[in-house]
């Protein structure tokens, strides 16, 4: 069937790869390769995708391993792209907050984190890292776009003036721009004053770290005492995180 795009949907494309590769180059042309591969396998399957329930003409299908949805109509034998779009996490309501304790034995946050966040992000969560110091934010904030050549979480710092539309925001302070559900805490943040307004709180820790260990385990009192949902978890020797506690 014969595809034609709308100017704002090249615009998209476009938009979406000149920023990724400002960042990660690499990255950008996985990205715009399954964009567009993405878009073949709607040419080809057009009706396969659901129907959008507040625009019945519009359908819509998920780029594969990437945060973005492809938006189409189709009518009188013809596909017309309408737009592309980074997904739009969802914020669920806040039961029982958990707060996870991750021990960390010879590893680093930075290499920890991205699959802890990419976990999240494909739950539909919103999530801000709170550090200690501007050193390790800059130095996150560049790790996320190129820890893997073909892939990055796309993210910002609470200094942009779009730190509010972040699905993973980084920051220093205990504020919450994004509505984050999900808080992460590395290098002895401390647990927010209001931790019943999140879904999940993690909380990685320095098992090398005597003053970190200690810090840690008086948190873990202190959410028992609360009545939160407390875990602790170890990497196996393979390197698999392993619920302990």
């Amino acid at each position: 069937m014969k595809v034609r795009y709308t100017a704002r949907a090249r615009n998209d494309i476009e938009e979406i790869y000149s920023y990724i590769a400002s960042h990660n180059p690499q990255a950008a042309r996985h990205v715009r390769r399954s964009v567009l591969s993405t878009i073949a396998v709607i040419a080809r399957l057009p009706y396969i995708d659901t129907k959008n329930a507040r625009s019945p003409d519009l359908r819509s299908r998920l780029v594969s391993r990437y945060p973005y949805r492809v938006h189409y109509t189709v009518s009188a034998g013809e596909i017309l792209i309408v737009h592309s779009a980074r997904l739009t996490p969802t914020v669920g309501l806040v039961s029982m907050t958990e707060i996870l304790f991750y021990h960390l034995q010879g590893q680093k946050p930075e290499n920890v984190l991205p699959v802890l966040l990419e976990k999240s992000l494909q739950r539909g969560w919103l999530v801000v890292v709170q550090g200690a110091s501007e050193e390790r934010i800059e130095a996150l904030d560049a790790h996320l776009w190129t820890y893997r050549d073909d892939a990055f979480l796309p993210h910002g710092t609470w200094r942009e003036h779009e730190a509010a539309q972040q699905p993973v925001l980084l920051t220093l302070t205990e504020s919450n721009p994004n509505a984050a559900n999900v808080r992460f805490l590395i290098d002895g943040a401390p647990v927010p004053a209001d931790p019943e307004r999140y879904q999940r709180i993690v909380l990685l820790f320095d098992g090398d770290d005597e003053e970190a260990v200690a810090a840690a385990r008086a948190a873990w009192s202190d959410a028992k005492a609360k009545g939160f949902e407390a875990t602790y978890w170890q990497p196996d020797g393979q390197g698999r995180w392993v619920k302990k506690a």
